[in-house]
């Protein structure tokens, strides 16, 4: 159970270590006898909320999974750094390469500046991919991250 205050709960009666009916303020959703309940947003509305993803599923089963969604939503802020700094040192290769100090000196930094900015998009790719991986309402259809 979550360490919450007693009066975030509408009624609770503690049996075996499960608490019923009540709102999990870590998921955001109504839970009933340690089953998330829906929510009630209309069907058309496309509510996107953790009600209606992780309905009828156990309370301890969406937390698990929003640790999950939590673990990419970092790893996708990361691959973003990642990408900025890479596009940082193609600039930093195109400046150099438009003051040369030895002969060939241009050709090499434009060659790191295309490597760079290739490994940029790479990185920028990757991360698209995992935030289009947590955009998927029903959690059956990508088993791998939910």
């Amino acid at each position: 159970m979550s360490k919450k205050s007693f009066k975030y709960y509408d009624y609770e009666v503690l049996m075996g270590g499960i608490s019923y009916d009540y709102y999990d303020y870590e998921v955001h959703c109504r839970v009933k006898a340690g089953v998330v309940l829906p929510c009630e947003h209309p069907y058309g509305m496309n509510c996107r909320c953790n009600a209606r993803r992780y309905a009828g599923r156990t309370i301890a089963w969406a937390r698990e999974r929003e640790i999950k969604r939590g673990e990419v939503k970092v790893k996708a802020a990361k691959l973003r750094v990642l990408a900025a700094n890479q596009r940082t040192m193609a600039a930093g290769y195109r400046r150099q390469a438009a003051h040369p100090i030895y002969p060939g000196q241009d050709l090499i930094c434009l060659s790191k500046a295309a490597i760079s900015s290739a490994l940029a998009a790479r990185s920028e790719t990757k991360a698209d991919l995992l935030d289009a991986s947590l955009s998927f309402t029903d959690p059956r259809s990508n088993p791998g991250i939910y």
